[in-house]
């Protein structure tokens, strides 16, 4: 009997190791451990064995046939892994193209930063960078900026100290590289800076700048306006126009804003902008002989000029870019517009032409000419419903009967003021013969009429039980 198992185990392993499919692995199953099978013969012929060798044979044979199901088990699954394979192997289409890896690319406002570098560099600047937490020294006395300035309450900075605080903007680089440098100078100091201004379509607590230093003997504002007409030409087209407003900045003097030609209706006056036919782009001047002192450069032998733009401001214009919190959101069906790894030379392609051709036609139809303003058509309205907009947390959306067959759709930027439930039931005064015009992608089709409080908008509305519809004069 012993000799049996011993047999029977080689025969085993044998007839499993060459088994081909599954349905040879039960028929074995059934061979050696079914209710006929040779294991169980052995156990039920125990009682022909003698007392002493009982025991240790049912032993062999009950290890013999837990050694045999692990043996087709590990069969079968090698049997089933080699099926899928081959049945994946036989499905393949070796013709498809195959799958486009995805890649990463560079987040627009860092395409722009790169782009502005490659051109000062080309005109001989350096690119120079600082702390982002900063002095009060630095951010605002070396850069002649008084005590009593605005711009140094902690309602307008993010300070952490006393004496420390989040940099307002990047001149604070400037400074530094004049301690450290003697004349002449060629810099520009691009960078993250951080006011405490609320979030809008064009405002946020961070953004980017580039400013930009120029010291040498005999520097002049000519000189200045043509460093940035050669920058305005070289990023947003040769036929692109430049011209200088006096403003005031604590650091400069004199002190200019620099505009271009608008880009979107080319000069012919448009509502982006207010129909002037020029944008803002930043701030710039001469360099005032206060700050020269404070970095012991003598201002009766060096002269120098600064300047000073918004990286975002420069994308949203060249991109057509409506808002700036896009930048922000990390939406990556946004910035996978800009960032497939073109080049930057190919985003200057006919679609973005296209783009800003279809913003100019869209913002067009949205003026309203002054003899339309001389008939004003005034009602009281009576709020219906009130819903906030999405993504917009100035914005309340508001359905008003004024007495026509359904209520008007208005946008109104009350939402800091009021809330929607505060908001149902009031009479409100509407200005009811606007254009229609889409706000955050809603048709609004009137105005509210509004005061403002502590920087607040107060709607104006009547306590007397005036009829929906009623006419103001």
């Amino acid at each position: 009997m012993f000799e049996k198992v011993q047999q029977l185990q080689s025969e085993a392993a044998k007839a499993i190791k060459e088994a081909k499919n599954i349905e040879e692995l039960e028929q074995l199953n059934t061979r050696f451990l079914g209710r006929k099978g040779a294991i169980t013969e052995i156990l039920r012929g125990l009682g022909s064995v003698s007392v002493e060798e009982r025991p240790l044979l049912g032993q062999q044979a009950n290890q013999l046939k837990t050694e045999i199901s692990s043996m087709l088990d590990i069969k079968k699954e090698e049997l089933k892994s080699t099926g899928t394979k081959a049945s994946s192997l036989s499905s393949l289409d070796i013709t498809v193209p195959g799958r486009k890896l995805a890649t990463g690319g560079i987040h627009p406002l860092t395409r722009i930063r790169y782009e502005l570098e490659e051109i000062f560099v080309s005109m001989g600047f350096t690119v120079e960078h600082g702390p982002e937490i900063e002095t009060d020294y630095y951010n605002f006395e070396a850069l002649n900026t008084p005590a009593d300035h605005p711009a140094r309450d902690e309602q307008d900075s993010f300070y952490i100290t006393d004496k420390h605080l989040l940099r307002t903007q990047t001149s604070t680089v400037q400074i530094r590289v004049m301690e450290t440098k003697q004349p002449p100078i060629r810099m520009i100091a691009p960078g993250r800076c951080y006011r405490r201004d609320a979030v809008d379509a064009t405002h946020n607590y961070q953004f980017h700048q580039i400013e930009g230093l120029m010291v040498d003997k005999g520097i002049t504002l000519g000189d200045l306006k043509g460093v940035l007409d050669s920058l305005v030409k070289a990023m947003f087209g040769e036929d692109c126009k430049t011209r200088f407003t006096p403003h005031f900045f604590p650091f400069t003097e004199p002190s200019a804003e620099l505009h271009m030609s608008c880009l979107f209706c080319k000069g012919k006056g448009c509502r982006v902008c207010k129909n002037s036919g020029w944008i803002e782009l930043g701030g710039c001047g001469m360099v005032d002989p206060e700050v020269f002192k404070h970095v012991g450069y003598d201002p009766e032998v060096y002269s120098g000029f600064a300047f000073g733009f918004g990286i975002e401001r420069i994308a949203m214009l060249k991109y057509g870019i409506d808002d700036i919190r896009l930048f922000f959101d990390n939406d990556i069906r946004f910035l996978k517009q800009f960032s497939e790894g073109q080049p930057v030379k190919e985003l200057k392609s006919e679609e973005m032409n296209k783009k800003m051709e279809d913003i100019e036609k869209k913002e067009e139809t949205h003026i309203v000419d002054y003899d339309t303003f001389s008939k004003l058509d005034i009602r009281v309205g009576t709020v219906v419903s009130a819903e906030k907009v999405e993504k917009a947390d100035k914005l309340l959306k508001l359905q008003i009967d004024i007495g026509e067959e359904t209520p008007r759709q208005v946008v109104a930027g009350i939402a800091l003021k009021y809330t929607p439930e505060e908001m149902v039931g009031k009479r409100m005064i509407l200005l009811t013969n606007l254009e229609p015009r889409k706000i955050r992608g809603i048709e609004s089709r009137g105005m509210i009429l509004a005061a403002t409080a502590d920087n607040l908008p107060i709607a104006l509305t009547t306590d007397e039980p005036v009829p929906s519809g009623s006419r103001v004069k």
